[in-house]
């Protein structure tokens, strides 16, 4: 029995971290564990030898065993009475030693509950014989497995039962097959677990963390404390205690995941967050706000938080700060930071007190950028400095509103009449150019020259309509404003003489004179040849169209130094005075009584008139009814 609990205690003093583990029985003290302790026994036993009482409380006693500790370079680290019953002899304490200067741990937390629960256990035995029982109970009750094993690790000389909790092996399965226990650690482990049973193997303590598989395949996490023991300078076997700490491990990974979750989050919000301590010292600031003053977070550390304000704002800040010192209320105020560059970048700022067992340490805040916020509320001060003015002008708006309002009512009827107007164009020399093919389509017999003749009139209407289509799409570029212009130098005498003589033809079918007035000598002027040439012609063309036969449609051009100047006259129905002004408006056409058969789509004069304007020339009109018209069209000249 008396080696059974020798046993036991020596585990006890390599749990602890002890050299030295004895127990006290009366006057009388008795060696347990440790290695040349012969002369300190004896010593011990005759200091104490001839005390009134066995308590190590005593005066007596307690000075001897602390005389004796600096004498023989042991230190009494933890002394605690077994048996309540003071007046026995057969009263126990427990004594445990450690080297002196040497690096004494026994307070980790598995190693004090350990203790704590073997001596709770201790104050309730009555004697002597009954301590081995109560301890292998204890040890037993104990939620950590306790075990013992040679040097190589090879073979269990102890092992507490709870092994099986935790792994669901019996003590006696593992002492009969110690290789199952180390089948079960995960083999990413298993090189760590060398590792530490290498550093037992050389004298060592040690600990390591590492995961195994149950009997059932579940997953723990463990951590395993080793001891060596030595006896005359040699270990003679390891001693040590396993905790199931995977609980503690999920605690862990759930408070990294959280402390991840909340750098992320700090890391990602559009916001000035930042931490001082109570003297307004920067303990933390994140990256975006950190860059939003143009500095590194670590550039921001250690320095005050006044240090980045505008002196304008100190004094309303300091007081802001001494509220958030005095109380646990989130408190609220705009801030103008200054930052690398001396610029003012403005915040509003909320801060609450940081609190440690209810001292304040710090605070923490948060801080938006307000700075656009601000100048929008300087526009908006601005601009409602000026609402009362547009208030006043309102009502004249209101006036010209309603005048626009009959515009687009005559715009709209404009529209109409465009629509109607260019669909009338179109379908007339369709229906020459379709009434044409099917009549020599359905006669095979009919004479060469009468195919001709049609076929000349089919050729002249699709010609016209691709006039017209052509009219349609510039007109629709015009509309959006892609009507381009592609300039080149060129000699418009050529252009003008090529345009009157393509139309003479149609002058000659109603027996107009056509007749023009153009320099012989070659004139150059930068502009879109094709463009200028599509003014001229249609200018030419409406003249012919609005003059009755036997009439006279005259085109004059002069050559002046700085422009070319052309006109365009003719002797047809002429323009009422009324529409002047409007002739050159989109889709206008202008009302003539009697004579509202002739076709026109509406367009010809707005597109001529764009297309001068691109050129930046000039061009009006006289006219006057039955007399006839004219139009000038002025353009610069090539430098």
């Amino acid at each position: 029995m008396q080696t059974k609990i020798s046993n036991i205690i020596q585990l006890i003093a390599n749990l602890s971290h002890s050299r030295t583990a004895y127990l006290l029985k009366g006057a009388r003290i008795e060696a347990f564990s440790g290695a040349g302790t012969e002369s300190l026994f004896s010593e011990l036993n005759q200091d104490i030898n001839g005390a009134a009482e066995a308590e190590l409380g005593g005066a007596v006693n307690w000075a001897s065993f602390r005389e004796l500790s600096v004498k023989t370079g042991l230190r009494s680290v933890y002394i605690k009475k077994l048996d309540n019953n003071a007046e026995d002899e057969g009263a126990l304490f427990l004594v445990l030693f450690s080297e002196k200067n040497r690096h004494f741990s026994p307070f980790r937390l598995e190693n004090v509950r350990l203790l704590e629960d073997f001596l709770c256990e201790y104050m309730e035995v009555a004697g002597l014989k009954n301590i081995k029982q109560t301890l292998v109970e204890a040890a037993g009750n104990i939620e950590a497995i306790i075990y013992s094993t040679d040097v190589k690790g090879e073979k269990y000389l102890f092992i507490t039962d709870a092994v099986k909790k935790i792994l669901g092996y019996s003590p006696s399965e593992l002492m009969e097959n110690p290789g199952r226990f180390l089948r079960r650690i995960e083999p990413k482990h298993l090189a760590k677990y060398r590792e530490f049973i290498n550093q037992l193997r050389g004298g060592s303590s040690a600990t390591v963390e590492y995961q195994v598989k149950d009997t059932s395949g579940s997953m723990h996490f463990l951590r395993n404390s080793g001891f060596p023991v030595e006896k005359n300078h040699e270990i003679v076997r390891i001693d040590g205690v396993v905790s199931d700490i995977t609980k503690e491990k999920e605690t862990q990974l759930r408070l990294e995941k959280s402390e991840e979750r909340f750098r992320l989050l700090i890391e990602t919000a559009n916001d000035l967050i930042f931490n001082l301590d109570s003297s307004g010292y920067f303990l933390m600031v994140n990256n975006y706000g950190a860059l939003a003053l143009g500095y590194k977070p670590e550039e921001m550390l250690q320095r005050h938080f006044l240090e980045f304000i505008s002196d304008d704002y100190k004094a309303e800040i300091a007081i802001a700060f001494q509220q958030i010192l005095k109380s646990d209320k989130l408190v609220s105020f705009d801030a103008a930071f200054l930052d690398k560059f001396g610029k003012e970048i403005f915040f509003e700022v909320q801060c609450r007190p940081t609190l440690n067992n209810g001292e304040i340490t710090g605070m923490l805040g948060i801080g938006r950028d307000i700075t656009q916020r601000r100048k929008d509320e300087g526009k908006l001060r601005e601009l409602n400095s000026r609402f009362i003015e547009a208030n006043r002008l309102i009502s004249i708006e209101r006036d010209r509103a309603k005048q626009q309002v009959s515009v687009l009512e005559e715009l709209n009827k404009l529209k109409s009449d465009f629509i109607s107007n260019i669909s009338h164009e179109l379908r007339t020399p369709l229906a020459s150019v379709v009434g044409f093919a099917e009549t020599i389509t359905s006669d095979p017999n009919m004479p060469r020259e009468m195919i001709l003749e049609f076929s000349n009139i089919i050729l002249s209407e699709g010609k016209r309509l691709a006039k017209l289509i052509n009219d349609v799409l510039d007109f629709a570029k015009m509309e959006a404003g892609k009507l381009d212009v592609f300039k080149t130098e060129f000699d418009i005498v050529e252009t003008l003489q090529s345009v009157m003589a393509g139309l003479n033809d149609e002058a000659r079918q109603k027996a107009i004179a056509l007749t023009s007035e153009i320099p012989e000598h070659p004139v150059l002027i930068t502009a879109d040849k094709e463009r200028i040439s599509q003014v001229i012609q249609h200018l030419v063309s409406n003249a012919i169209k609005f003059t009755g036969r036997d009439g006279r449609v005259t085109l004059i051009a002069q050559d002046f130094r700085r422009e070319f100047e052309i006109i365009v006259s003719d002797t047809g129905i002429g323009i009422p005075s009324r529409d002047l002004p409007n002739i050159f408006q989109k889709f206008y056409k202008a009302a003539r009584p009697g004579i509202s058969q002739i076709p026109g789509s509406g367009i010809g004069l707005g597109l001529v008139k764009q297309i001068i304007d691109m050129h930046k020339g000039l061009i009006s009109v006289q006219s006057e009814v039955n007399k006839g018209t004219t139009f000038i069209i002025k353009l610069p000249k090539s430098n």
